[in-house]
C-alpha cells in the first residue's frame, strides 16, 4: 500500500516545516579544510548511484578507475551504458 499527500504551493508555505525553512538556501556548502592534491578512485560499483558517483568525481578531477569483470552478470534494469565513468582496456576487444 503507497499514500501520498499532495500539497499546493500556498497549503505547502503555511505548515511548520516550510516556515522554519524560508529563509534558508537549499543547499549550503561548508569548507572543512583543504582538499587532497590528487583524488584517486577505484570503483567497484555496478548500479546506477555508484557509476553517478563515480563519473561525477571524475568530473571533480578525481583519476577514477572502474574495476569489472566480463564474468558479472549485467544487471540492465539497474545499469545503463553511459554511466560507466571508466573502462579498462585489457586488449581483448
Amino acid at each position: 500500500m503507497c499514500a501520498t499527500a499532495l500539497r499546493s504551493f500556498a497549503e505547502w508555505e503555511s505548515v511548520p516545516p516550510a516556515l522554519s525553512l524560508r529563509h534558508t538556501l537549499p543547499v549550503v556548502l561548508i569548507r572543512i579544510g583543504d582538499a587532497p592534491r590528487r583524488i584517486m578512485v577505484l570503483e567497484f560499483t555496478r548500479v546506477i548511484a555508484g557509476p553517478v558517483a563515480g563519473r561525477t568525481l571524475a568530473a571533480y578531477g578525481a583519476d577514477v578507475l572502474l574495476v569489472t569483470s566480463p564474468k558479472l552478470v549485467r544487471c540492465r534494469h539497474f545499469t545503463r551504458e553511459e554511466n560507466d565513468s571508466a573502462r579498462l582496456d585489457d586488449g581483448n576487444g
